[in-house]
């Protein structure tokens, strides 16, 4: 594994972490009291699924998938 391949896989690894962070403290807040405040939920759930899916395998379609995942959530705020 070239340093490049391990930078990437450590900066997705960060991702998520992030993006499990956000999810617990949403719930801490007690985000969940209305149907629209589980759209983070949604979307944090889905990036996760991408960036392990990235993870996995290492194609060109779970690439192309982080980053649809990624403009989602830019799109949700989430």
């Amino acid at each position: 594994m070239t340093t490049l391949a391990r930078l990437r896989r450590l900066l997705l690894l960060v991702v998520s972490i992030g993006l499990l962070g956000t999810a617990v403290d949403l719930m801490f807040i007690e985000h969940h009291e209305s149907i629209t405040q589980f759209v983070p939920f949604t979307t944090i759930g889905l990036a996760v699924a991408a960036v392990a899916w990235r993870l996995a395998t290492g194609g060109a379609a779970a690439a192309l998938g982080v980053k649809v995942a990624m403009a989602l959530l830019l799109a949700t705020g989430g």
